[in-house]
């Protein structure tokens, strides 16, 4: 997700280079502001799809950096910014919602350097309440590591 946010902020930002790992992304978080109106008004749609004989699901962004592309020259970049973190959260939400859950809803784990963007966490935290935080995994690499724990205990209670 760090490319991800690296690569709209080269869009949305105009391309400012990055001295440090995470700078884009802490530009595009701090774009947002207090007061942006999140563009477009109803979020982009997520799109998780299953590819056949694949334990995990796929997120195809293409739409969206069409969408902003399009878009870059009939918004402002707080707008902007505001409308990609609300659509990461929604595409979060929608995961964690997937009919494959049995009725239910599948973890979801907030862990990886793109989880010190207080912005995107609060989102995600606003729609899925009891998604498991920095509180108890770290937020950087490590909270890598412990997702990816997570997800092999998963796939072996699967078989």
């Amino acid at each position: 997700m760090g490319r991800l946010f690296d690569a709209m902020a080269e869009v949305i930002l105009d391309g400012a280079p990055q001295r440090y790992e995470g700078e884009a992304a802490m530009r595009l978080e701090a774009a947002c502001g207090r007061d942006a109106v999140p563009f477009p008004p109803a979020p982009l749609r997520p799109n998780p799809d299953r590819r056949p004989h694949e334990p995990c699901y796929w997120i195809d962004w293409r739409p969206w950096f069409d969408f902003v592309l399009d878009a870059v020259e009939r918004s402002d970049p707080a707008s902007l910014a505001m409308g990609f973190h609300r659509a990461l959260a929604e595409t979060a939400a929608a995961l964690h919602r997937l009919p494959e859950a049995g009725g239910g809803e599948l973890p979801l784990a907030l862990g990886g350097g793109c989880f010190q963007n207080a912005l995107l966490v609060r989102s995600i935290l606003a729609l899925v309440p009891e998604a498991l935080t920095a509180s108890q995994a770290p937020p950087g690499d490590g909270g890598l590591g412990y997702g990816q724990v997570l997800v092999a205990g998963a796939l072996t209670e699967e078989g």
